[in-house]
C-alpha cells in the first residue's frame, strides 16, 4: 500500500510508486508482450498454411462464413472431392474431412499409404 498525504512531497510519492508497483508491472507487461508475440507468430503460420493449401488444392476456398480457420474443398464444377480442412489457431493437429467418390477411394487410400510410408521414413527434423 502506498499512502498519499498532502504533507508528503510528490517526489517521495512517485518514488514509492516506482519502487513498489512498477517492478511487478514491468514483469507482467513483458510476459503479456511475449504471449502476444507468440500468438501472432502462431496466427501468421496458421494463415500461411491456409493460403498454401488454397493454392495447392484447385477446388479449395477459405470458408470465411464458417470459420476463419476452415478451408472448404470442392463445390466447384469438375471437382471430385468435397470436404473441409480445419487449421486451428494453435499447435493442435490439422483436421481433414474429405468425401471421396467410391470409384476413387481405393486409389486415394493407396496414395495416402504411400505418403504415410514416406513421411514415417523421413527424419523428424526435416518434416
Amino acid at each position: 500500500m502506498i499512502t498519499v498525504d498532502a504533507r508528503r512531497a510528490p517526489i517521495d510519492i512517485a518514488r514509492d510508486i516506482e519502487r513498489r508497483l512498477l517492478p511487478s508491472y514491468r514483469i507482467a507487461l513483458a510476459r503479456a508482450r511475449d504471449a502476444k508475440r507468440a500468438a501472432s507468430a502462431t496466427e501468421r503460420e496458421r494463415r500461411r498454411i491456409i493460403q498454401s493449401l488454397a493454392l495447392i488444392l484447385p477446388s479449395a476456398r477459405i470458408a470465411v462464413e464458417a470459420s476463419e480457420h476452415d478451408l472448404e474443398i470442392g463445390g466447384v464444377e469438375g471437382s471430385l472431392l468435397l470436404g473441409r480442412i480445419k487449421v486451428p489457431p494453435s499447435d493442435w493437429p490439422v483436421e481433414m474431412s474429405i468425401d471421396i467418390p467410391k470409384a476413387l477411394v481405393l486409389e486415394f487410400a493407396r496414395r495416402l499409404a504411400v505418403l504415410e510410408s514416406e513421411i514415417s521414413h523421413t527424419p523428424r527434423e526435416t518434416r
